[in-house]
């Protein structure tokens, strides 16, 4: 199978070959490949570059091709075809203007195109959903380098004074020259990014460059939310300067610091697996008290609780200075997730377990407003790794402010009843979106058309909706994100039922009896609204926790058949949907099916082509160890293996392409005939790369970190080949003999590298590159070259000490760190 698929990709290379018959030039003793070596020793940084981009090309072929072919897509409904039309026909024109001076003409057609764009990527009446396959297509144009190259430009950015915008009372920061085409940019990189993994690992990694333009912050703060939104992945890889460039921002003022308090609050936790992150936590709550005296000391201070009060009360909803304090509480709420000592006695001194009572049981105060100090309570004081009587929330089971609130919450519940039952099929779906984890980590302060008002019935419902019968907003994301774990961990962490039915202990098992009716009464209406399992979970135990208290209200085989119920329709299915899923998913079923099965198809392609991983098969090595495994594999395949093969000398006594000669002594008179002079120059390559970074855009930054790190592996191959020629059993089963090969198989290779001008230092300073895996490249290079103990690489560091080069060490602190805290 490995040789028939081999042959069939080297026969249709043959038929497209790049350069002539580059494929016969690939296979062959014709030069092709070594008039590219040959360029790359010029002194020219661009011969140097593009000489060794070609090469990597030539030899990249097969990969490229199965990495197309997964991006591939086959388009069978007719409004694919009719979205890749629009696309194909719009985007050579939106690439025109956005590289032009725009005016009137030209900047409403950019707008235009762009509203296009965005309204593609999301589902028709639910725009909190994305629309996978349109991504998918727009993604495969390569819109996302366009619209990133076009925000990052400096060219496009003005210093001094703004035109109005979003933050037009801070006129002293820079602005974008075409303000509104701008915000229409973001807006789209915002929707694009929703659950689309491969958009939002890019815009992660232009993180440190969006945040560095200093224009439109809110709208910039929006899309990193976005970003770190749906899965943990990108929540692991913050780093904690990228915390501090934020804290930083916001330190600095201006309209977007309650927007980038909300980016920070998407990083600490992952929304949608009800996942805090700790060690992203840690970063916050550090920078936060570094920082807290720039930026909210009016607000946090000592001494604040009337200024506090005043703004809960009085400011309108718009106010910046109450935007700021929700959002700051809300952050720090979701700090405190989790259980952290450390970070509960930070919270504690901000605020007392009597203010927050004070602010909670306010009959004025709008869910809104409530909603961040509920979970304040909750997660500070509630549920907690402290102390509860030095904190003071043992106290609590007892406080009548408490079990005033408690009985408010009993009216609440009631009502949201009466007015979800009230609700009209057609409304329904705009309800949903106020119950989705999107909508309830949407910024105060930019509220998107989708979270409109939802009239359920003509006449006000206390607490619940308007006047005009309209729903209030928030009050669906206080049930969900306060008042339902609000509940759960006040019975279960600290009440304790009364042994007597009368006075005041009396009065609060009525309290309690009535909490549990009203809330077992959302039973049937709730499973039309929750949108997650995460929200079903927390409804569940929530109830199970009130069920052990005594209620004469129901019997124990009423509630145990509701909970029944309630479990059998969330298996069916009947929660937790949203119509325009469901319209979509039957739309492009057989769309999505037949794409999944050819990217099996391609999967299964490219494994035959790579042949078994092991030692054998890839090197022609005698041993079968696994080659590529974990975080350090190399990529499979003979294409690799020739390219690596081509900076190494040819053994004469045969064996596997690429492998380097093995030799029986270890002097340096034979190290000299390892290896080619003219591996120095992928050293020179990745020095030159590293000093013009900061000169690329967006797509040919793309195409230099590919470059740089195949280059990366070559290196490390080089060195690991030879590993995989002594047979790994001798480390256990004879120490001695299997030193004995390394020091004359391994240490003249990595000794012939280490000569071309010490490249232990030469690559260190990538450790600071902004792309992590170039990073993990390099500290797999280091790792191997040291592979054995060899003592002249280790000398190679003594450099790093001279000089005072702190990158490695920095480097190595940050992944220790990162380590521990998945330990945890």
């Amino acid at each position: 199978m490995v040789g028939t698929v081999r042959e069939r990709l080297k026969f249709l290379f043959s038929k497209s070959a790049y350069f002539f018959e580059c494929s016969n030039y690939l296979r062959s003793s014709t030069p092709f490949p070594e008039i590219l070596i040959d360029m790359s020793c010029y002194h020219s940084e661009e011969l140097v570059q593009g000489s060794l981009h070609l090469l990597n090309r030539l030899f990249s072929a097969e990969t490229s091709l199965f990495h197309s072919a997964l991006q591939t897509q086959l388009l069978l409904t007719d409004k694919s075809k009719e979205v890749f039309s629009k696309i194909e026909d719009m985007l050579p024109n939106l690439r025109r203007l956005l590289s032009l001076d725009l005016r009137d003409d030209g900047r409403s057609e950019v707008i235009h195109i762009l509203q296009t764009f965005t309204e593609m990527c999301q589902l028709p009446l639910q725009e909190s959903e994305p629309h996978t396959q349109n991504q998918k297509i727009l993604y495969n144009f390569g819109v996302l380098s366009d619209i990133l190259d076009y925000v990052l430009e400096p060219a496009n950015i003005l210093q001094g004074e703004a035109t109005p915008g979003p933050d037009a009372d801070d006129s002293s920061r820079p602005t974008a020259v075409n303000e509104t085409v701008y915000v229409k940019c973001f807006l789209f990189l915002k929707v694009f990014a929703r659950r689309n993994p491969e958009v939002q690992r890019r815009l992660y990694d232009s993180m440190n460059d969006l945040l560095d333009i200093g224009v439109d912050v809110p709208y910039v703060a929006m899309v990193l939310t976005e970003v770190f939104t749906g899965g943990p992945e990108i929540c692991l890889r913050v780093k904690e300067e990228q915390v501090e460039r934020v804290f930083h921002l916001i330190s600095e003022g201006g309209g977007g610091s309650p927007d980038l308090l909300h980016t920070l609050q998407s990083m600490v936790k992952v929304e949608d697996l009800d996942l805090p992150i700790k060690r992203n936590q840690a970063f916050v709550i550090q920078y936060f008290s570094k920082t807290r005296d720039k930026f909210c000391d009016h607000l946090l201070g000592e001494g604040k609780q009337d200024r506090r009060w005043q703004l809960l009360t009085e400011a309108p909803d718009e106010d910046s200075n109450l935007q700021l304090l929700l959002s700051l509480t809300d952050l720090l709420a979701s700090c405190a997730e989790g259980e952290n000592l450390f970070i509960e006695s930070v919270c504690q001194t901000i605020y007392k377990v009597e203010e927050l009572l004070m602010i909670l049981s306010h009959p004025r105060l709008s869910p809104e407003r409530k909603n961040p100090f509920a979970r304040f309570l909750i997660w500070v004081y509630l549920n907690t790794e402290g102390d509860k009587y030095q904190s003071g929330a043992s106290s609590l089971s007892n406080n009548s402010d408490m079990w005033q609130y408690l009985e408010h919450l009993s009216t609440l519940l009631e009502n949201i009843g009466i007015a979800l039952r009230a609700v009209p099929d057609s409304e329904r779906q705009w309800v949903r979106e106020g119950m989705s984890v999107r909508a309830r980590t949407t910024s105060n302060v930019k509220r998107t058309s989708s979270q409109r008002a939802v009239r359920t019935m003509s006449r006000s419902v206390e607490y619940v909706t308007s006047s005009g019968g309209e729903l209030k907003p928030g009050v669906l994301p206080y049930f969900v994100d306060g008042v339902l774990p609000l509940l759960r961990y006040f019975y279960a962490n600290l009440y304790t039922p009364p042994k007597s039915a009368e006075g005041e202990q009396g009065k609060q098992l009525k309290i309690t009896q009535r909490l549990f009716t009203n809330l077992l009464a959302l039973c049937d209406v709730l499973m039309v609204y929750f949108t997650s399992e995460a929200q079903v979970r927390l409804y569940r135990s929530t109830v199970v926790t009130l069920v052990k208290f005594p209620t004469a209200a129901m019997r124990t085989a009423d509630v145990e058949n509701m909970l029944k119920n309630f479990d059998r329709n969330t298996r069916e299915g009947k929660c937790a949907c949203c119509p325009a899923r469901e319209r979509y998913i039957q739309e492009y079923e057989h769309e999505i099916r037949l794409n999944e099965e050819f990217d099996g198809f391609v999967a299964y392609f490219q494994q035959a082509y790579e042949g078994p991983n092991t030692a054998r098969a890839q090197t022609g090595s005698k041993y079968d160890t696994p080659y590529s495994e974990g975080d350090e594999c190399l990529p499979l395949g003979p294409a690799f293996q020739e390219h690596v093969g081509l900076f190494v000398r040819q053994s004469r006594a045969g064996g596997g392409v690429g492998l380097p000669m093995v030799l029986t002594g270890g002097g340096d008179r034979e190290e000299v005939e390892l290896l080619r002079p003219e591996t120095a120059r992928l050293f020179k390559q990745l020095e030159i790369s590293f000093q013009k970074l900061k000169d690329l855009d967006v797509g040919d930054r793309q195409k230099q970190d590919e470059l740089d790190i195949k280059n990366l592996r070559i290196l490390r191959a080089i060195v690991y080949n030879e590993i995989m020629n002594i047979d790994t059993e001798l480390r256990e089963e004879d120490p001695a003999s299997y030193r004995r090969r390394c020091i004359h198989k391994v240490q003249p290779i990595q000794n012939k590298l280490q000569s071309f001008g010490n490249a232990v230092s030469r690559v260190v300073p990538l450790l600071s590159h902004p792309n992590e895996e170039i990073v993990r490249e390099v500290l797999a290079f280091l790792k191997v070259m040291l592979y054995s103990g060899n003592r002249n690489v280790q000398r190679g560091f003594e450099h790093l000490l001279e000089t005072r080069e702190e990158r490695l060490f920095t480097t190595m602190k940050g992944l220790l760190q990162h380590a521990r805290c998945h330990l945890h």
